[in-house]
């Protein structure tokens, strides 16, 4: 169990977004990877989000499923982790009083922001 309030835990489309250059959110991704771990933050992420992004970055799918995102949460709260990056707020809005959640889109104007 991780008991660091510094955790973040990185959604999928993070990943995506990070790793595919012409994605609107690019930028932003790469400062949650980059930057956010040099000013203390803790990234964590699951197995689970590493087989989808294996699976959607091979053979592009819809993301969002509502079963993926509450076994993301459940994964983040099981594991002590209280916030949760991803650019798909609106599919985590109904945990909004489970785990805090940072919008990935709200940094892409930033360049070097920290949670």
């Amino acid at each position: 169990m991780m008991d660091d309030k510094a955790a973040v835990l990185v959604d999928t489309n993070v990943l995506l977004s990070a790793t595919a250059p012409f994605r609107p959110l690019h930028r932003a991704a790469l400062v949650v990877l980059n930057d956010w771990p040099n000013q203390g933050t803790v990234l964590a992420a699951s197995l689970q989000v590493f087989r989808e992004y294996l699976a959607v970055a091979t053979r592009p799918v819809d993301l969002g499923k509502q079963v993926h995102d509450a076994n993301l949460v459940a994964t983040a709260l099981a594991s002590g982790v209280t916030r949760l990056v991803t650019a798909n707020c609106g599919d985590f809005s109904r945990f909004s009083k489970e785990i805090e959640i940072l919008d990935l889109s709200g940094l892409a104007s930033e360049t070097a922001a920290s949670p």
